[in-house]
């Protein structure tokens, strides 16, 4: 069965056009659970385990991204917890809870991160591993970026405030080094709020490109210094030099890089 997520975090199902939502409950059904996209390899084994109401995700690098990406992650799952998890795509009764399962509790998530290059590039490794066992937890990153995709394949296992497996086992990496999404405010304008949403949405779904096309020969979407007249007839539906900076960052935080498109004669 699946149910509408009743937080405003999106699902894959509300990601995805009508005509291809029932190939992808049908792949997710037969490859296990919310993990999306499927990892490489996965091992799933054990009954559910609670996660404490004072869970934590823990580390001991200092990379700023990191821990903003931990911030993010941590308020994700106290959502997940508090609103009782997202959507099942499976039936509840077959998840299989019993009183012994929540005698326990998992109370941190460890990350590291190999490598402290941090740049964002066709190169950029998002590779990484999860592992949980002995009410442990643990993600690894060959790269910040990495473990962010990790931290968010984790997030996906939590429903209704429980780890769905005892033991899990992944390691990953994307198959395709460019996983974009074109938007076209050359023609029309995506407020900011939009943007930001949809790259919620891309880093959800672990996509690392934004191909931003900010000009067409109907409109010009961005704040020019020298030639005010470009976006004068307008009215505000542009975006200013601090909207593009504030969207790579925002973007950079996911593992995402901007890609600008600017058409010219």
């Amino acid at each position: 069965l699946l149910y509408k997520y009743s937080t405003p975090r999106p699902t894959v199902m509300s990601m995805l056009s009508s005509q291809c939502i029932f190939a992808v409950a049908f792949i997710v059904t037969v490859f296990g659970d919310n993990i999306w996209p499927i990892p490489m390899s996965v091992h799933l084994e054990g009954s559910p385990v609670a996660l404490s109401t004072h869970f934590s995700i823990e580390t001991s690098n200092s990379s700023v991204l990191l821990k903003q990406g931990i911030e993010r992650y941590e308020k994700i799952i106290q959502e997940i917890q508090r609103s009782g998890g997202p959507t099942e795509l499976r039936r509840s009764e077959d998840i299989g809870w019993t009183d012994g399962s929540r005698d326990q509790s998992l109370s941190s998530l460890q990350v590291l991160v190999v490598s402290e290059d941090e740049s964002l590039n066709s190169n950029t490794s998002y590779e990484y591993w999860i592992h949980v066992g002995d009410m442990e937890a643990s993600v690894v990153g060959k790269s910040v970026y990495g473990a962010i995709y990790g931290m968010e394949t984790f997030s996906q296992l939590i429903v209704n405030g429980s780890l769905l497996y005892a033991t899990v086992a992944v390691h990953d990496m994307p198959e395709h080094i460019h996983r974009g999404l074109m938007i076209d405010t050359g023609r029309r304008f995506f407020p900011l709020p939009l943007v930001y949403n949809l790259l919620d949405a891309m880093g959800y779904l672990k996509m690392n490109v934004l191909h931003f096309h900010l000009l067409d020969y109907c409109r010009f979407s961005v704040e020019s210094k020298l030639y005010p007249q470009l976006y004068a007839s307008l009215d505000n539906q542009y975006y200013t030099q601090d909207d593009i900076r504030a969207i790579v960052d925002y973007a950079r935080q996911r593992g995402i890089r901007v890609m600008p498109e600017f058409d010219v004669p």
